[in-house]
């Protein structure tokens, strides 16, 4: 199993996305550390769907930015459906959201524009097909995860 430590000695220049997972043992002092060691702050983006996780990591570690947790995101979908988002004053750079939770369609081109004009980037998970690719992309997403590079890197033009 490869460990964080040699990813970061084997891609010093690459920029990421690290998810913190809910564990018994708290990782982010270490994880914080090891960031510092090989002075990532500027490449790493940190992201977590636990909202105690992403507090924890923001108070160790920052310099480092992070993406919204759960109950953030929730607050700016809400935020952004009432054309209120402008008055909401995030402590995240990033929105990583499905394109549809519970039902409610989560990223349309507004809530895009809405969190554009926040100065935060929209990356939606996990698109596997063309079509909604294809959309995102027009809508001027930042990223699209997937279990399906070889579609998106196609649509690319990679």
């Amino acid at each position: 199993m490869t460990t964080l430590e040699e990813v970061f000695q084997a891609f010093p220049e690459k920029h990421m996305t690290i998810e913190i997972k809910k564990s018994n043992a708290s990782m982010v002092r270490p994880f914080c550390e090891l960031i510092r060691k090989y002075e990532m702050q500027d490449k790493v983006l940190v992201a977590s769907f636990y909202d105690d996780k992403i507090k924890e990591f923001r108070t160790e570690c920052p310099e480092v930015a992070t993406s919204s947790a759960k109950q953030e995101t929730t607050v700016f979908v809400l935020l952004s459906k009432a054309f209120l988002s402008g008055y909401y004053s995030p402590k995240f750079l990033s929105l990583q959201v499905p394109e549809e939770s519970g039902g409610i369609t989560v990223v349309t081109e507004a809530f895009v524009r809405a969190a554009h004009a926040r100065g935060l980037a929209v990356e939606v998970w996990t698109i596997n097909d063309k079509e909604t690719m294809q959309k995102l992309i027009s809508w001027g997403v930042d990223g699209i995860m997937t279990d399906r590079p070889d579609i998106l890197m196609e649509l690319v033009g990679r």
